[in-house]
């Protein structure tokens, strides 16, 4: 998510009623209605094999982690970029989403793997790759023109107690069996990682909007008990190893009606994210982070510009 920290945070609220674009920008919304996924989701079956697309974060991610400050707005914003300028947010979307965009073209990521993993700079503002990945975060919302839907979805999520049939564990479920089918047919799949709740889902883990984040899944492996959903995290670059790790867990139960006394399990997924402690950060303690809920993200490719390609490659 485009995540914003600090004073600017009041600044944000004196705006939210006054300019759409600028909603856009603090991700600040409104409430949202979520629908029911169906009562069970195959989540054994669907996670029995291995499948896996050939994207590797340490061949087709940045090599610059998710770190940046300025302008949260593109340049094409135009003065409406100078109201809110910040020390420190994210851009996981526009990072995941170009990412995927290079890989699918066949074309180099600009700041990729020939430099050392995490000693590279990010893009300075108003440079064309920095002008992409903003591009590419409000894509990855559902655009500006259709009101950020996959902000309210966030929000939706965020609401959701975690056990239920409408809980964020059995909708994890459903998401995460079609997940599956999808990397099995060799594709990746861009989801959304719901780490926080709001005051009414019941959740010891309460938090902001911006506090989701937003990653690429590459690859399935099954494990014992469960199985693993590997990651493309901008939070980590290249780190091959980062993964949801995700068990199977009853989520709640179907009521029992006529003569059935005991009521039908529905299953849920229990899921944590797994990062670091790879590759030059080998001896260090990995990175572990449950997480609430997670789903799909819809994604269209588009051409990267001319102006961002590395040339030659």
């Amino acid at each position: 998510m485009l995540h914003v920290r600090g004073p600017v945070q009041s600044r944000i609220a004196r705006f939210r009623f006054v300019a759409g674009a600028l909603v856009a920008a603090t991700i600040l919304i409104g409430m949202a209605i979520g629908t029911a996924p169906p009562p069970a989701a195959p989540v054994a079956s669907a996670s029995s094999k291995p499948a896996s697309s050939s994207f590797f974060p340490s061949k087709h991610g940045f090599a610059f982690v998710n770190h940046f400050s300025g302008s949260v707005l593109p340049k094409s914003f135009g003065l409406l970029g100078g109201l809110i300028q910040q020390s420190s947010y994210g851009l996981c979307g526009g990072m995941s989403f170009a990412a995927a965009d290079f890989f699918l073209a066949h074309k180099a990521v600009p700041v990729g793997p020939s430099a050392a993993a995490g000693s590279v700079p990010q893009p300075q503002s108003g440079t064309p790759l920095r002008e992409y990945l903003h591009r590419r975060q409000l894509d990855s919302l559902g655009g500006l023109s259709s009101g950020l839907p996959q902000a309210l979805r966030f929000a939706a999520w965020m609401s959701a107690r975690d056990n239920g049939l409408m809980g964020t564990r059995v909708m994890t479920a459903a998401e995460i069996a079609r997940v599956v089918r999808t990397i099995a047919a060799g594709n990746i799949v861009m989801l959304g990682l719901v780490y926080v709740g709001t005051s009414g889902s019941g959740s010891n883990n309460r938090g902001e909007l911006t506090d989701n984040h937003q990653v690429v899944a590459t690859a399935i492996k099954p494990r014992a008990g469960g199985f693993d959903i590997m990651l493309y995290d901008p939070n980590f670059p290249a780190d091959d190893t980062a993964r949801l790790i995700c068990t199977p867990i009853v989520g709640s139960s179907l009521p029992s009606f006529g003569p059935c006394t005991v009521g039908i399990p529905v299953m849920g997924l229990r899921v944590e994210r797994v990062a670091g402690g790879a590759g030059k950060n080998a001896k260090t303690k990995p990175n572990i982070k449950p997480v609430r809920g997670v789903f799909i993200m819809p994604y269209t490719p588009v051409k990267p510009p001319a102006d961002v390609l590395v040339p030659g490659k």
